[in-house]
This record gives structure tokens, C-alpha cells and sequence, in this order.
């Protein structure tokens, strides 16, 4: 997965308890919409190899589904988090990198 779909399922993973339209992923990313929908569906080719995928509703938007929560979090951390800069400042940063270093052993 390149970075756009990453950031993409970033979004979706802060929002997964909500439906989240194109529109409103596209504002967060500065990309279109079109951009969007393309991604999500290469996103969803290799989600479920990750645990995850995203499901569409019309007139919904998207939400991030988590299936396997194990695999997902390896998914976090091998293709996210490494390139996610710490800041601690931020509680979820913290608890990432807190949970990074348990994993790690």
C-alpha cells in the first residue's frame, strides 16, 4: 500500500465508529474525491490479507471494519506506524509507542 491509502485508513480508523464520505476524506487529504473511491477500492483488494476492510453504504460513506484485530495491529504498526512521527504530546501517539515497545518485547 502506498502512503495515500495509508492515510486513508488512518482517517477511517479515527472515525470507525461513523461512516465517512469521499468528500469529507478528500478535504482532510487535499485530494478529490474521485482519488478517494479509486484508492479505497485498491485498499479493499489487500485489506482483508490485514484484517480489515472497509465497507461502503450508499449515500453512507465508508467505515473501517476491523475482522482480526491481531493482524490489524500488525498492520499498524509494519506499514503505519514506522513512518508516523512520535509526538508526545499527543495520548494516542504515546499509547502507540507504548504498545510498539510491548510488542517489540
Amino acid at each position: 500500500m502506498e502512503t495515500r491509502d495509508l492515510n486513508i485508513v488512518k482517517i477511517l480508523y479515527q472515525h470507525q465508529h461513523e461512516y465517512m464520505n469521499s468528500d469529507a476524506i478528500a478535504k482532510l487529504l487535499g485530494l478529490s474525491s474521485k482519488t478517494i473511491r479509486s484508492h479505497i477500492k485498491i485498499i479493499n483488494e489487500a485489506s482483508n490479507e490485514y484484517g480489515f476492510t472497509i465497507l461502503i453504504k450508499k449515500s453512507k460513506g465508508y467505515q473501517l471494519q476491523i475482522m482480526d484485530e491481531g493482524l490489524f495491529n500488525y498492520f499498524l504498526n509494519e506499514r503505519f506506524l514506522k513512518d508516523e512521527n512520535l509526538n508526545f504530546n499527543n495520548q494516542d501517539s504515546r499509547i502507540r509507542y507504548i504498545m510498539k515497545k510491548i510488542i517489540a518485547g
